[in-house]
């Protein structure tokens, strides 16, 4: 019987990490995610100043 060829040089330690961590590396992807970001906080802010104008009564006071 032969011993099997070890993966990689005495002293390092391999990891796996899930494949959507790695591709987490790839710039396009997180450009991706970060302009995923700003539009849904531009959304929120959009909703959020909608809401307070709303409440004024006074329609020339509504813009924001």
């Amino acid at each position: 019987m032969t011993e099997p060829a070890p993966a990689t040089e005495p002293g390092r330690v391999t990891i796996t990490v899930p494949a959507w961590v790695a591709a987490l590396r790839d710039p396009g992807v997180r450009a991706a995610i970060v302009l995923v970001g700003l539009a849904v906080g531009g959304f929120v802010m959009l909703a959020l100043a909608w809401r307070g104008g709303a409440r004024t009564p006074y329609v020339p006071l509504q813009l924001p």
